[in-house]
Formats: C-alpha cells, sequence, structure tokens
C-alpha cells in the first residue's frame, strides 16, 4: 500500500503519495492538484488505515479523499489481504469518480508567460467543532462495527455451509454402506454355505472394519444389525473348537433383536432354530 508522506513547502502543505504501483512524481502531484485539504487529510487517515490493517476505515477515508488514485491503492491492499469483494466494491467507486472528474470543467491556470498581479492566500479550512469531531468518530465506529458485523456473518455463513457439505458427504456414504449391506443380505439370503460370493462378503468386511476373510461368520452376521438394525442371515462358518459356545451366545443375540424390535420377533424365532444348521 502507498505510505503518505508530508512535504513542507514554505507554509503551504503538500502532500506526496508513494505507490508500489510505481506511479510518477508528476502523475501523483496531478492527482493531489485536483484535492482540497479535507480530501488530502482524509488521504492521511488512509494510509494509516492501511498501515493498522483498519480496513472498513481504510475504505471511507479513501472515498472521503475523492483520489481515484487512493481507491485503487487501497482496493489492491484489500485484494491481497483476501477481501476480494471489498476489492472489488470500491473498484467500482474508483470508476465512478474517474468519470466524474473527467465530466466536470478542469481547473483553468495561470499562462506560463503571464506574470500573476498577486499571490493567493493558501486555502484554508475551518477548524472542526467538538460536536463535530464526537459526529465523525461515531461514523467511523459505526461503520467499522457495520464491517465486523459483516465479517462474523460470512464467516459463520461459511462454517455451515461447510458442516452441511460434510454431513451431505457422511449422510451419503453411510447410505452407501447400508445399501452394500442390503444387497450382500440378498444374496447371502438366496445361497448357502460354500456358495456365497467370497468377494462379496470380503468387501463388507473391508467397509465395516472387520476381519477381511471373506468368511461369513458370527461376528460379521450381529455387524448387519449392530450397524444398520438389519436382522442378519445366520452365519455360515463357526469355530470348531467353540462352535457350541459360539451358537449358543448367537441364539442370545437374536433374543437382543427380538427386545429391540418386537416387530422381528417372528423372523429371528425362525433363525433360532436353524442357528448352526
Amino acid at each position: 500500500m502507498a505510505l503518505l508522506l508530508p512535504v513542507l513547502a514554505g507554509s503551504a502543505l503538500a502532500l506526496t503519495f508513494l505507490f508500489s504501483s510505481g506511479k510518477s512524481e508528476a502523475k501523483v502531484q496531478e492527482e493531489l492538484d485536483t484535492l482540497d485539504d479535507d480530501e488530502k487529510d482524509a488521504l492521511k487517515t488512509t494510509a494509516a488505515a492501511v498501515l493498522d490493517e483498519d480496513w472498513m476505515l481504510a475504505v471511507a477515508e479513501a472515498i472521503k479523499s475523492n483520489s481515484e488514485m487512493a481507491m485503487r491503492e487501497v482496493a489492491e491492499a484489500l485484494k491481497k489481504a483476501g477481501l476480494k469483494e471489498e476489492s472489488a466494491d470500491l473498484l467500482e467507486v474508483a470508476k465512478e469518480t474517474a468519470v466524474k472528474k473527467t465530466t466536470t470543467k478542469p481547473k483553468t491556470t495561470t499562462p506560463v508567460l503571464q506574470k500573476p498581479k498577486a499571490t493567493l492566500p493558501a486555502k484554508t479550512t475551518p477548524a472542526k467543532t467538538p460536536a463535530q469531531v464526537e459526529a465523525d468518530k461515531a461514523k467511523e465506529a459505526a461503520a467499522r462495527k457495520a464491517y465486523e458485523e459483516k465479517k462474523a456473518k460470512d464467516a459463520a455463513a461459511a462454517a455451515k455451509k461447510k458442516a452441511d457439505e460434510k454431513k451431505a458427504k457422511a449422510d451419503a456414504e453411510k447410505k452407501k454402506l447400508k445399501d452394500q449391506a442390503i444387497e450382500l443380505k440378498k444374496h447371502l439370503a438366496s445361497t448357502g454355505r460354500y456358495k456365497e460370493n467370497k468377494s462379496y462378503v470380503t468387501a463388507y468386511q473391508k467397509n465395516n472394519g472387520l476381519i477381511s476373510d471373506g468368511m461369513y461368520g458370527p461376528s460379521t452376521a450381529r455387524s448387519f444389525w449392530a450397524k444398520y438394525k438389519l436382522v442378519p442371515v445366520n452365519p455360515f462358518y463357526w469355530s470348531a473348537s467353540t462352535a457350541t459356545k459360539d451358537t449358543n451366545a448367537y441364539r442370545v443375540f437374536l433374543d437382543t433383536i427380538s427386545a429391540d424390535a418386537p416387530a422381528h420377533r417372528a423372523e429371528v424365532e425362525k433363525l433360532k432354530k436353524t442357528v448352526g444348521k
């Protein structure tokens, strides 16, 4: 961002911009010659606000300065700070300011060879009353508050959008896994031991954090109810050394399904009769 540099020339205060965009001193001086004292004071406040990264104040004072060049410099600083929308809005104001200046009657200048009859006194600006100073402070505070509220609102909206997208993605993944479980249950119900597609079983086990051995045993069967509330097909495979213990435990598991969902009791009772067979 450009910095304001005060330069004393006699009793008059001249203001010069040092622009990062490489504007010539003549171009800068030409811009300053179009401004009055109040507008030049606004330039000072603009530069200080940018250094403090007080963007709302910087924008307000840049517009108040009526300097197209200053507005464009502030817009560039806003863009670098990630405030692209605010930068674009300020550039529009700069364009409007440029149009207004080109359509107004240019200042008349004294011919180079003509000697002025008298030196006019420097233009002075009346000092602001305490009430005016307080009013300006109130306006700046209101503008800053509005900017902070907008920034907080935008941040909240962005956070909500991100959370909604995350939830939608999680819901879609959950639905995909349940659909896989439904399809595998249909397949298992239509086949039998040694005839099932082990790659289907392995894929299901892998997606649900189970041991991926392709064997449809009691642990895989229990996961149908635990994860998706689907009454499972009875397991095809049991451990030879603990078969009796495991089948009894599985019947107890089926009883918990009846207790949790009485609507499935008839289906569960049929399954209990064929466990281990």
